[in-house]
């Protein structure tokens, strides 16, 4: 099993909805979801995992437009944002226009955030909102990990309380694949209020407590909590016999519930192999809600041991550290 089929398996399969190797089956990248229209849920890989910030510097952002861009007609009570389109050539890289600029905290790159928005086509055409026409709102929540790189990437760095106008290319949207109402090699605009956002890090992981937990003969893993730790195994270790799941560290945050999204680094390989896939490289992972984790502590390092199915399946472990909850909206 090659490197780049492991990290095929990291990215598609176990991690997703079970946290563990699937074998070599299934590769591939993301598929549009049943809800494309929304960004929080678009661009997802079918398993619901999603790669952070730490693989990749981030593309060109426009913070400081000065060419022709729609008008976005704030919300008011009695109705939500509206667009006025332009004639004028849609922008080439993320564009983000702050409307009114708040005082609050500054949202990161994997943050788990709040908001209102509404979507618009170039043309002005909405395709959807949090918006009812009354002007009332239903604010959504999700990791910028969970969506299209023009919100993550535009987002960024904007604060609490600001009022943005998004304007993302086709590359950094939904590119050639038509989704729902938004045809392919759309150009989109969003108008975004940010209402929260809470920071996703290593820090809950330095507060968890070891457990000295048994592991099976053979394996060992080292590495203080809160950086990335290595998984040994000694010269012809006996292959396992039946799944298990060890809390090798336990955290000190909220227990996992069935409604929350987590967001986490892993460790993936097969039993007695060199090979790995590492999140901790490519950046921080979503997994969506009802995942394996639910029940476990938020701040945890978790060992998830498969026994081999068949020779398709060899044996395998995932090395979870959790880093953050959250419920999903």
């Amino acid at each position: 099993m090659s490197r780049s089929r492991l990290a095929g398996a990291i990215a598609t399969l176990g991690l997703l909805a079970t946290l563990g190797l699937s074998g070599c089956a299934g590769q591939g990248g993301d598929s549009a979801s049943e809800s494309a229209d929304q960004p929080t849920q678009s661009a997802q890989s079918d398993g619901g995992a999603q790669s952070g910030a730490a693989a990749e510097e981030g593309p060109e952002v426009d913070r400081d437009p000065s060419g022709s861009l729609p008008t976005i007609t704030l919300p008011t009570e009695d109705s939500g944002p509206l667009m006025k389109p332009v004639s004028s050539s849609e922008p080439k890289v993320i564009t983000a226009k702050t409307l009114t600029e708040g005082d609050g905290d500054k949202v990161g790159p994997d943050d788990f955030i709040t908001v209102n928005y509404a979507g618009f086509l170039w043309d002005g055409k909405q395709f959807d909102s949090s918006y009812k026409s009354d002007g009332k709102s239903t604010p959504i929540s999700f990791s910028l990990n969970q969506v299209i790189k023009g919100w993550k990437w535009g987002l960024n760095q904007t604060r609490v309380g600001d009022q943005v106008m998004l304007v993302i290319p086709p590359e950094y949207g939904y590119g050639k694949q038509a989704n729902g109402q938004i045809p392919a090699n759309s150009t989109l605009v969003f108008y975004v209020e940010i209402l929260d956002t809470v920071p996703v890090n290593t820090d809950a992981l330095k507060d968890a407590e070891n457990t000295n937990a048994q592991l099976p003969v053979g394996i060992s893993v080292q590495g203080d909590l809160g950086t990335e730790p290595e998984v040994i195994f000694a010269d012809k270790s006996p292959m396992p016999e039946k799944a298990e799941t060890i809390v090798l560290a336990q955290g000190t945050g909220p227990v996992i519930t069935d409604a929350d999204s987590v967001e986490y680094y892993a460790i993936v390989g097969y039993w007695g192999s060199s090979e790995r896939a590492h999140t901790w490289e490519d950046g921080i992972q979503t997994v969506n809600p009802g995942s394996i984790l639910v029940g476990e502590r938020v701040g945890s390092r978790i060992l998830i041991i498969t026994p081999s199915a068949d020779q398709a399946n060899p044996a395998s472990f995932t090395l979870v550290d959790v880093l953050a909850a959250h419920p999903s909206r």
